[in-house]
């Protein structure tokens, strides 16, 4: 992907030019994931990030730089960066973080009340990642805050690749010819068409990065316990009898083998590449076991450890680590995960996960060990299974699509005792459901007749799980994302993830799934413009 349209030229705003332009809100912390699902992190640039802004248009080829600033003379570059990011001038500037690097951003340049003008940068070494496009999402969330309803830009004729991401939005675009330049014009206002593409976008970045969390080529157990009662030798031995595909590995600074398999003193010493990293060590060397991880280049961790909350500062301390180093997270205070195509039980579950067509993402350990027993006990089986846990991260409806692209997963069962992006899972589970033809996972939809899901009541009776009558008092949802009723009552409900509606609840305060205009916030900071 090429740089993005030109800038406007350098000019000190004026009375004239901001009247009726709020000045900038501030804009959260987010986390988004690129296409080939690495884990970015957007916010708004300050002050503080002006000489890495700097440094991002410097490194620009001179291709690069003449599409980027066909009206900004290169002398003027330092200045042109101050001035968007003045705190007291209109401009907003939001940039994304991979790996700690700042490798793209977007600037929004007010010109009235409702419009503004929009311009992009990417590293030339992460384009055709989807930077631009998960950028201009988030910048779309933040000029609808500001009463700001049209984008423009002004693009290079030459410049095909940032129009073809300008009109691959699926905001309503409008262009006009201008010699050798085009000037489109992007309504904000989402329709059917945005909405299908915004999701078609987080399905597939978020099936990818989970591929290294279900179907990694190595795993290491970080706090892999002599002592045959621990966690992390329990996951050793799950990994063992399952006979995983890949290589395993084991991290003990007090041992050279446990369970036949060869230990190293930390992560940072292990002598080949890592996937996976399971963490079973006590809360108080977590951080210190992801950082590690992190230095090392593991592209995804399971944090088996509970009792984070109870150290202060460590649940964020250990947010920020996963953000710096691009990791995924399951976790933490989870059972595991299983993946039936690697033959992945990274799980301290008492007995062999069995393979089947099932999909199982729950919150609750008990609910996960409780299915895992019983409905093995009916000869069902899982082509996966997520454990989230405190869900740091890795989330319900990031494991929803995982499913969805995974052939092999017949029926998927969510049991969530909350999500913070609610209307984001029933997006996915609609999707879930009209791809996977309305198979059921608990009891039949608002408009199914009762009785056709003789399964799913079994798997609903053998874990225990909230039959028909709690979970039809819970939140309910249509195929097109919907809200039909609510008031369910306190505490975990089942949801259907591959039902013609897709109970998630109990949902919070205030969600009640109208189509469009919603903006939320969850508690990883991603925030979705619906």
């Amino acid at each position: 992907m090429t740089s993005g349209p030109a800038a406007p030229a350098i000019v000190e705003p004026t009375p004239a030019a901001t009247s009726g332009v709020r000045a900038p809100a501030p804009v959260v912390l987010s986390r988004v994931l690129l296409t080939d699902g690495t884990p970015a992190v957007v916010r708004r640039l300050v002050p503080g990030d002006q000489d890495e802004l700097l440094a991002l248009h410097e490194r620009l080829s001179e291709r690069d730089r003449y599409l980027r600033f066909s009206t900004v003379h290169p002398a003027h570059l330092a200045r042109w960066v101050a001035l968007s990011l003045d705190p007291a001038g209109p401009a907003l500037s939001l940039g994304a973080r991979v790996r700690g690097a700042l490798v793209a951003a977007v600037e929004l340049f007010p010109t009235s009340a409702d419009t503004a003008e929009v311009a992009a940068v990417v590293d030339s070494h992460w384009r055709a990642h989807g930077l631009a496009t998960v950028l201009l999402e988030e910048l779309a969330v933040a000029a609808g805050r500001l009463g700001i309803h049209r984008l423009v830009a002004e693009v290079l004729a030459e410049n095909g690749a940032m129009m073809r991401v300008l009109e691959n939005l699926g905001l309503p675009v409008s262009s006009t010819r201008d010699g050798d330049a085009v000037h489109l014009e992007i309504a904000l206002h989402a329709d059917d068409r945005y909405a299908a593409a915004a999701e078609a976008r987080h399905r597939r970045a978020a099936a990818t990065s989970l591929r290294p969390v279900l179907v990694p080529e190595t795993v290491a157990v970080v706090g892999a316990g002599r002592r045959a009662g621990s966690i992390g030798r329990a996951v050793l031995h799950r990994l063992h009898v399952a006979g995983f595909s890949g290589a395993v590995l084991a991290v003990n600074p007090h041992a050279t083998r446990v369970d036949g398999v060869p230990c190293w003193p930390s992560v940072t010493a292990l002598p080949c590449t890592i996937d996976l990293a399971v963490i079973c060590v006590p809360a108080s060397v977590v951080a210190d076991a992801l950082e590690d991880s992190g230095r090392h280049g593991v592209k995804a961790a399971v944090v088996i450890s509970g009792g984070l909350a109870a150290v202060p500062g460590l649940p964020d301390r250990v947010r920020a680590i996963a953000d710096r180093y691009g990791m995924r997270l399951v976790g933490p205070n989870c059972v595991g995960v299983f993946g039936a195509r690697a033959a992945l039980d990274a799980t301290f579950a008492p007995r062999a996960v069995r393979a089947g067509t099932i999909g199982l993402v729950a919150q609750s350990g008990g609910i996960v060990l409780a299915s895992l027993e019983s409905w093995g006990r009916l000869g069902l089986g899982f082509s996966g299974v997520v454990s989230t846990g405190d869900a740091y991260d890795i989330g319900t409806r990031d494991a929803l699509a995982w499913f969805d692209e995974n052939p092999t997963t017949e029926l998927v069962v969510l049991y969530a005792e909350s999500e913070p992006d609610l209307r984001g899972l029933a997006r996915t589970a609609a999707q879930l459901s009209r791809l996977r033809g309305g198979r059921r996972a608990l009891g039949p939809g608002p408009d199914q007749p009762r009785g056709s899901s003789g399964t799913a009541e079994r798997t609903t009776a053998a874990a225990g799980l909230p039959g028909r009558g709690a979970h039809e008092r819970g939140w309910r949802w249509r195929a097109d994302g919907r809200c039909l009723h609510g008031g369910g009552p306190a505490g975990g409900a089942a949801a259907r993830g591959a039902a013609g509606g897709a109970p998630v609840g109990p949902a919070a305060a205030g969600e009640h799934g109208q189509s469009g205009g919603h903006r939320s916030c969850g508690r990883r900071g991603t925030v979705r413009w619906s």
